[in-house]
């Protein structure tokens, strides 16, 4: 009768050390010993079965992808920090992304009679985009107008990836400086 190989007689740290060499088999044990805790601590933090569930598929997966990368001196703690944090992760990400809805609607809802507002923002960016250096200018006219990408910008202002790129971040700075200053000034 063959006898099928376990890893259930070694310990979370060995089984550790031996995951490079036998990583589905010792997957699966880990995911014997703690999947449940797993969902639980997943369940506490993120109050949804489903999102629970889902979370712990996704730490597991991300235990297969990590786990040779740290050294692990106690499994069980080491586990229950990362169940956790991917937890709160997936909170906060929820967070924005409600902050960013919010803020869509509230954007979304105003009068479209607002224009003045509106025009008067264009008008000091056109102002401010005229005192910009003729390469910062050209550069964020071709790509954000023109919705160019760096190598297209490159080759037809004969600049490199890296000066187009300086040239974005530098006159980005000085056009929110420009417009900042000129807001700031009005009575």
């Amino acid at each position: 009768m063959l006898r099928k190989w376990t890893y259930r007689h070694k310990s979370d740290e060995e089984l550790v050390g031996l995951f490079l060499s036998d990583r589905r088999r010792i997957l699966a044990e880990i995911y014997r010993r703690y999947a449940h805790l797993c969902y639980g601590v997943a369940l506490k933090y993120l109050q949804d079965p489903v999102a629970a569930q889902d979370a712990v598929a996704d730490i597991f997966l991300k235990l297969d992808r990590d786990l040779d990368r740290h050294e692990i001196q106690t499994f069980r703690t080491w586990f229950y920090v990362l169940s956790k944090n991917h937890c709160l992760g997936v909170i906060r990400k929820e967070k924005t992304i409600k902050k960013h809805e919010s803020k869509w609607e509230t954007e979304r809802d105003r009068s479209p009679y607002e224009s003045d507002i509106i025009d008067g923002r264009m008008s000091a960016m056109d102002v401010a985009l005229q005192e910009l250096k003729q390469a910062q200018r050209e550069c964020i006219k071709a790509f954000y107008f023109e919705k160019r990408s760096y190598t297209e910008i490159a080759d037809n202002l004969n600049l490199s990836v890296k000066q187009v790129k300086s040239h974005l971040q530098n006159g980005k700075r000085n056009l929110r400086m420009s417009i900042e200053s000129k807001q700031s000034s009005k009575p």
